[in-house]
């Protein structure tokens, strides 16, 4: 498995955060801000990461919410962690022979997720396109915030479904 630069900039962002109660608020707002983005860019990156393994190896490959870093969730939001694995027997369940490609933990707890997209569970990419666990049709989002500052620190990722899964990272105006 690989570190990724989203995932290292979320990891220093949460370490920071430890600090944040001793410094000024433009400080706190700042590390707050590097936090949501951080935890946003993170996600976009592992949805395209997880459909470029599947064009890579010709196989199945999901993307799942994951509560132990090690399994597929059946309940909760992607602020629990997720995972990426090849699916080598398509059940969309992680299997201990199966091989994982990413485990990223969960979010920091000052983060908050809202938004059509926190009711996937899971993403299934392979050779006819993408596939969504939940029931969102065309484009779904997932707006990522901070209420742990003032201003509202908030970014929403816009996924739009075809043959291929586009995730856009915007600026937002806090989670509705």
């Amino acid at each position: 498995m690989k570190m990724k630069t989203s995932h290292v900039l979320l990891a220093l962002a949460a370490a920071f955060t430890a600090f944040a109660s001793a410094t000024p608020a433009p400080a706190t707002a700042m590390l707050e801000a590097m936090k949501v983005a951080a935890a946003a860019d993170s996600f976009a990156s592992d949805i395209e990461l997880a459909g470029g393994e599947a064009l890579r190896r010709n196989a199945r490959v999901v993307m799942c919410q994951s509560h132990d870093g090690a399994s597929c969730a059946n309940a909760g939001s992607w602020s629990q962690g997720w995972i990426v694995f090849e699916d080598a027997n398509g059940d969309g369940m992680r299997g201990t022979q199966e091989q994982l490609i990413l485990r990223v933990p969960a979010l920091s707890r000052s983060l908050r997720l809202a938004g059509s997209m926190d009711s996937v569970r899971a993403f299934y990419f392979g050779t006819g396109g993408v596939q969504l666990a939940g029931a969102i049709t065309g484009a779904a989002t997932l707006t990522i915030c901070s209420n742990a500052g003032q201003p509202t620190q908030a970014r929403q990722l816009t996924l739009q479904r075809g043959r291929l899964l586009h995730a856009q990272v915007d600026p937002a105006n806090g989670c509705v």
